[in-house]
């Protein structure tokens, strides 16, 4: 099933010197939690991706939450 929340060009993950980048282009922003770490929303600003975790495109990192990315940090 479809998130109604994500858009079609909803993030770029990008990477520059060195680093993945997470840029959001949303209207409903993005959600990371890193492990061990508080959740992260971003709306229209990119944020280095850091550790490992889920992230959520338009809404929250929850349990719940069937729309969720895992992200590894290599």
């Amino acid at each position: 099933m479809p998130s109604g929340l994500a858009s079609r060009s909803h993030v770029i993950i990008d990477y520059s010197r060195g680093k993945f980048i997470v840029v959001d282009n949303s209207t409903n922003g993005t959600y990371l939690k890193p492990a061990n770490e508080k959740q992260v929303y971003l709306r229209r600003e990119e944020i280095p991706l850091i550790d490992r975790g889920p992230m959520g495109l338009g809404d929250e990192v929850s349990e719940g939450n069937q729309h969720l990315i895992a992200f590894k940090e290599s």
